[in-house]
């Protein structure tokens, strides 16, 4: 609820209260509850509303699915985590989405940025980025190779 909400709450509590003594020349069911149980329902939703964005306030979302990626600083450690728990069955699509939904684009992100030193572009999807990570090993194998 956002501010204007409030106010229009409260405005039409004030009209509620100010016409309240006045009931009996309206409909009797404009009136069907005392001015005093308005104002406990009305306080108990604002006391409700400040409760649940004090607690989003106070969790701090990560932007993160997996914690080892979040931590992660080098490419030594990007290396590691991707060998250690990204390979897949590449003949197998199946596979490959398994992994894709496991993770965020964020996360992709991260280790892509971390093995190629620099910044992902923001128009790469999460199967753009595994593509990338998996050509960067790839090359690697390749090299090795020669």
């Amino acid at each position: 609820m956002n501010a204007n909400d409030k106010k229009v709450l409260e405005n039409l509590v004030k009209s509620y209260v100010a016409v309240y003594p006045i009931k009996d020349s309206f409909k009797k069911d404009y009136f069907n509850y005392p001015i005093e149980k308005i104002n406990e329902v009305i306080n108990n939703l604002f006391e409700e509303i400040q409760s649940k964005a004090t607690a989003k306030k106070s969790k701090p979302k990560s932007k993160f699915k997996v914690p080892e990626v979040e931590k992660m600083s080098t490419k030594e450690e990007a290396k590691d985590y991707y060998l250690n728990n990204m390979i897949y069955d590449r003949t197998s699509s199946e596979a490959k989405k398994k992994l894709i939904d496991f993770y965020l684009k964020e996360d992709l992100k991260k280790i892509y940025s971390l093995l190629n030193e620099k910044k992902a572009s923001n128009n790469l999807n999460k199967t753009d980025l595994l593509n990338q990570i998996d050509l960067y090993f790839d090359n690697i194998d390749r090299a090795k190779k020669f």
